[in-house]
């Protein structure tokens, strides 16, 4: 199971009826653009189905984008996602994961655009920013007595 910290969640479960800004969007606060969010251990963005499949709609693409305002939708698009048909939108199925997107801390808000056709009637998403990418193998951790003698 992955670790991650609860501000770097997008969407927990967030059903798509309609053109939506992720539940949440991260301010990195202000004046504080140009973190260098790339430096040291590199950060995931991953975008999954949540629970339950997806129905009623046509269609979902994902915009990660950045603004200085908080409704980030429309600010600057850093990627576009291919465009999923609901066909394939299946419980659990991974849809973006990768490193962070170079310029994602330049302006004060960073977030998610989910652009869907037709109007989703089930289904939803999970967004998060990790340490692991999904689907990575997790090392093995010390669960038992500690071999450190004093």
């Amino acid at each position: 199971m992955a670790i991650y910290d609860a501000m770097f969640v997008f969407s927990d479960d967030q059903l798509i009826t309609g053109d939506a800004v992720s539940t949440n969007v991260l301010d990195w606060g202000e004046g504080m653009e140009d973190l260098d969010m790339h430096a040291g251990r590199p950060l995931y963005l991953n975008v999954q189905v949540a629970d339950a499949d997806f129905a009623g709609g046509t269609s979902l693409a994902i915009q990660i984008c950045t603004h200085s305002a908080v409704g980030v939708g429309s600010g600057t698009i850093l990627m576009l996602s291919q465009t999923f048909a609901q066909a394939a939108l299946t419980a659990g199925t991974p849809l973006i994961s990768q490193t962070l997107p170079l310029g994602c801390d330049d302006e004060r808000y960073f977030g998610l655009y989910y652009d869907d056709t037709g109007e989703f009637t089930a289904g939803g998403i999970d967004a998060w920013i990790g340490y692991e990418a999904i689907g990575q193998i997790q090392p093995t951790t010390q669960v038992g007595a500690s071999n450190i003698t004093l």
